[in-house]
């Protein structure tokens, strides 16, 4: 019998009043798990316990505690806050317990008016103004959350919680420079927070502020390489951090983001059509749908029954509809706890659950955790390993993970003949010309263009574009906006390296249709290292525009060579920034090659194997059979 389910038997003896029963299984739970924070604050308690549940088991507060206790079994911790709640309905803490029960478990509907009820009896209590803020935002009532986290720092001005998720929803609703502000106080208080640290960071690389960039990096490396961090595996992978380090990265933020969360059993297996699932808070008008759509509409029926499962907010948007109608089945699972979306995938039968997520913005990685399908597979959005025992498969191909790559990997390397990405072949380019005099470019001269997000810009990718401007006196450096500050700070870097501010021209948003049109006044796409353009990348190939890249170490490092191959491109991969600076000096002093290269690429776009989505589909369900013929 493993640790957790000496622990779970334990939890039902404790929850049942009879703590000597459970005595043993606490211990037989920490001789295999020494460090089983549950079993040792149990043993810890014991006294306590006997107190509750044979002195005075109608004890609201004791009931209470040991819900919070009990944390992990989430029915005897449920159990414990409403019984508590039956014996005194005007206890905040109790219901601010409750709240925060529900809302770990997913159900934040219920979550929230636990918490309006804590913040009503207790209009003081900080943690739960900062918890209702916490089911607000999940909710998607921004303004209520901030009012929520306001109120909790108008009570405690120096509350580490409340400022880190302050500055959360500060970036997510764009207000990048007060999201730092709010972060590097939360620092001022707690300099070891990590929330706080990886959200600082990144909010630095956002406004492309790098005075603290090398000290930002070996921070976060640090607070991984303690064992003691929980740093954000994404915003770890933009850092110049090796696989290895990914990995532990990945397993710290599996291991605490999922503990205590109990398998469901294993389903029968299913006869029929293999039924694959999507798990995804992406299907709107959003960079994943751009690449996925039409891989969705394509899947063979004849074998495959394809659900999915999202939490994203229907924003009306074409591509929303199409998404619908592109599945089998389309379930919105927003109100869903994470046990109860997991106990439906299970009940539907999936065979295949493809984790359109990993570990980037809104996942509901928990859903996973409880295991509700035997193959669960890693897929698109993650460019990493979520170090994770329920992931069992990440797609890639020969190029983005080559053999001697894999055993940094926990999951299985499933390699794709081609290229790990797909395409939609219908993403549209609007036919009406685009001037450069309408998106603010100079009338002649080269133009280099680079629309990756600003996070993935570094000073030292910096450094060699400014040389190339410098060495190409007309040349201009297109670039995505993002804020003013962010723009600010770029022309200070440019003047620093003695550029004209003015030869950095920031393109604004536009329709994905029009955005794609204007690929079409640059002359060279520049990549980013250590995190390549990987959507963005594809937006330009499709629109006809050569991107030149550097091989990186890692996964994410790696994604634009293998879209160049796929589109028969591989003289624009380049294996060491300085070959990368050469070839875009080789290519802007030799007008004829770009305008070749941009010819083979209008003329084969649709022959090239990066845009053929049948044979991309048909590639990927043989390796979603073999995975599901592996498991049976």
């Amino acid at each position: 019998m493993s640790a957790a389910l000496f622990f779970a038997r334990a939890a039902r003896f404790i929850t049942a009043g009879a703590v000597d029963r459970a005595i043993p299984f606490l211990r037989a739970s920490l001789a295999l798990d020494p460090v089983s924070a549950d079993a040792l604050f149990c043993l810890a308690d014991e006294i306590a316990l006997r107190r509750v549940l044979r002195l005075d088991p109608t004890e609201a507060a004791a009931l209470s505690n040991l819900g919070v206790l009990l944390a992990n079994n989430s029915r005897g911790a449920t159990l414990c806050f409403r019984t508590a709640l039956a014996l005194c309905p005007g206890m905040a803490e109790v219901w601010n317990n409750f709240g925060n029960l529900l809302q770990r478990q997913g159900q934040v509907t219920e979550a929230s008016v636990a918490l309006e009820r804590a913040v009503t009896l207790a209009p003081g209590r900080t943690e739960a103004w900062n918890s209702l803020g916490n089911a607000r935002m999940q909710q998607g009532d921004m303004v209520v959350a901030e009012g929520c986290y306001r109120q909790a720092l108008e009570i405690s001005p120096r509350h580490v919680k409340a400022l880190s998720h302050l500055a959360g929803l500060l970036e997510q609703t764009g207000r990048t420079s007060e999201a730092l502000a709010a972060y590097e106080t939360a620092l001022d208080v707690d300099p070891l927070n990590c929330l706080a640290l990886s959200g600082a960071a990144h909010m630095r690389r956002q406004l492309c502020d790098w005075r603290r960039h090398s000290q930002d990096e070996e921070a976060l490396k640090e607070a991984v390489r303690s064992g003691d961090g929980h740093i954000s595996p994404f915003v770890f992978l933009t850092v110049g951090s090796t696989m290895e380090e990914q990995r532990l990265c990945a397993r710290q933020w599996a291991l605490r983001q999922c503990h205590g969360i109990e398998p469901l059993p294993p389903r029968e297996p299913g006869s029929g059509r293999i039924r694959l699932g999507y798990l995804s808070a992406d299907f709107y008008e959003h960079a994943t749908a751009y690449l996925t759509a039409e891989l969705f509409e394509l899947h063979d029926r004849r074998q495959f029954e394809v659900f999915a499962y999202s939490w994203a907010e229907d924003d009306g948007s074409p591509m929303r509809g199409r998404l619908e109608s592109a599945f089998d089945h389309f379930t919105d699972i927003r109100r869903m706890s994470h046990e109860e979306a997991a106990r439906l995938i299970r009940e539907d039968g999936i065979d295949v659950l493809l984790d359109v997520k990993g570990y980037t913005r809104y996942a509901r990685t928990e859903i996973l955790a409880y295991r509700p399908a035997p193959v669960q597979v890693n897929f698109l959005a993650y460019p990493g390993t979520m170090g994770a025992p329920f992931i069992d498969a990440i797609i890639a191909d020969p190029f983005v993970l080559p053999p001697d790559l894999h055993h940094v990997f926990d999951e299985r390397v499933v390699i794709l003949p081609d290229c790990y990405q797909p395409n939609d072949r219908q993403r549209a380019i609007c036919e009406l010309a685009v001037t450069r005099a309408e998106v603010g470019l100079p009338d002649s001269g080269p133009v280099f263009a680079s629309f990756n997000n600003s996070y993935k810009l570094t000073p030292q990718m910096f450094d060699i574009w400014m040389r190339l401007l410098r060495a190409t006196p007309d040349s201009v450096l297109w670039l995505l906006a993002a804020g003013q500050e962010m723009e600010d700070n770029l022309r200070r870097e440019a003047s620093s390296r003695s550029v004209a501010p003015e030869r950095l021209v920031f393109a604004g948003k536009m329709p994905l249709a029009t955005h794609l049109a204007r690929h079409r006044l640059a002359d060279l796409f520049l990549d980013t290292l250590p995190y390549n353009a990987h959507t963005t990348a594809s937006d330009a190939l499709w629109a006809g525009l050569p991107v030149l890249t550097c091989v990186g170490a890692t996964f994410a490092g790696r994604v634009a060579a293998s879209l160049l191959r796929a589109t028969g491109l591989p003289e624009l991969i380049t294996n060491s920034l300085a070959e990368y600076e050469a070839k875009a000096l080789e290519l802007t002093r030799a007008p004829e090659t770009l305008r070749e290269l941009r010819q083979r690429l209008q003329d084969n776009r649709l022959r090239a194997v990066l845009f053929d989505s049948e044979r991309y589909t048909r590639n990927l369900e043989a390796a979603l059979r073999q995975l599901h013929v592996k498991s049976a």
